[in-house]
């Protein structure tokens, strides 16, 4: 008889030691567009034209995401309204390009009164961060101001994102995993805004091939975060067209068309993304990361369905994800040591057989 779980482990969320010193108004910031703003828009606009793509509909949460919390930037997709557009990247981490990338979003805090309980979590996540990374300057963390208006602690010319933390911690994982491997070839399904993929080319020295696969408005929202951040940064309408060396961006209605992924891949991620898609859209995924022979799969999802009734929060939990047990085995399995998700979310590792 298998035993039900009816409750789950979680990180207990504290007041932090410094939260009498914080400042609870966060820094106002807009920011007017500059000529590397227009000009990444543009490039932007011409992929999606060149490539007669669509903007596809998420499933899972991130339907009901698009339909209520989402509508301003994708109305402005659909319609190539390209100075609206420049003007919510410009500003994107305080509008709706970003909305459900970041725990929690701006527009959920802002003027909720609950800016000290969020920053309080930042701080302790920055703890977590120095422990499992060693984590020596706070440098290291922060966005600067003219990159997309960010927010969260105050540090110097910028702010350290809530999720900046979290996206250290995960670079770090991957580089000691592929630590073995030469010049590692990295997939992430849902990259969000590119936090991660950020990290993994400034303050890892390794010579990394990125491919990320997300929904084209997630997509190009990180194409525009690591441009500003002077990465080198790649649209492909093809997954043969991979820049070695470089970041490579694939949407996800060309991929969802392809029949050709076969690929060499060192390890596929996920963050907090592929428990809130579809049961479709998962095995769509899974079949091709089952047959990818990929020598690790390192992903972090739900692992509990917390609103089993909620029409927005619909999850399949990481557990039981379609992973083909003939070809990978569990490595490790435990839980997420930052704060969100009222602590549901789980890592898990899987290395091939």
């Amino acid at each position: 008889m298998n035993l039900i779980r009816k409750s789950y482990a979680s990180i207990e969320e504290k007041n932090h030691l410094d939260e009498s010193r914080i400042n609870p108004k966060f820094e106002d910031i807009h920011l007017k567009p500059s000529n590397q703003d227009t000009e990444i828009v543009q490039n932007l606009l011409e992929f999606i034209k060149e490539n007669n793509l669509s903007t596809f509909t998420g499933t899972g949460e991130w339907n009901w995401l698009e339909k209520n919390a989402r509508t301003q930037y994708l109305e402005a997709l659909i319609n190539h309204k390209e100075e609206l557009l420049t003007e919510l990247f410009c500003n994107m981490f305080r509008n709706d390009v970003t909305y459900g990338y970041l725990s929690p979003s701006y527009q959920d805090i802002n003027g909720s009164g609950l800016w000290k309980n969020v920053l309080s979590n930042i701080l302790c996540n920055i703890d977590t961060c120095v422990e499992f990374t060693g984590l020596d300057s706070l440098e290291m963390l922060v966005t600067k101001n003219e990159i997309g208006a960010p927010y969260g602690i105050k540090y110097g010319n910028g702010h350290i994102l809530p999720d900046s933390p979290r996206h250290y911690y995960y670079s770090h994982k991957i580089h000691n995993i592929c630590r073995k491997i030469n010049d590692p070839k990295i997939f992430e399904i849902g990259g969000g805004y590119g936090g991660l993929t950020n990290f993994l080319y400034k303050y890892e020295k390794v010579n990394y091939t990125y491919v990320g696969i997300d929904l084209l408005p997630g997509l190009i929202s990180t194409y525009y975060y690591l441009k500003k951040n002077d990465l080198k940064v790649n649209l492909l309408n093809d997954i043969n067209k991979i820049v070695d060396g470089e970041i490579n961006l694939f949407p996800f209605e060309i991929f969802s068309k392809s029949s050709n992924l076969n690929t060499n891949v060192d390890l596929i991620f996920s963050s907090r993304s592929l428990s809130e898609m579809s049961e479709e859209t998962i095995d769509l995924y899974f079949n091709f990361i089952n047959n990818s022979q990929t020598k690790y799969i390192y992903h972090e999802n739900s692992n509990f369905v917390l609103f089993p009734e909620s029409e927005r929060h619909l999850e399949i939990i990481g557990s039981k994800f379609p992973i083909s047990n003939d070809k990978y085995f569990l490595k490790s399995l435990q839980i997420t040591p930052f704060t969100g998700g009222s602590g549901r979310y789980r890592e898990f590792l899987y290395k091939l057989k």
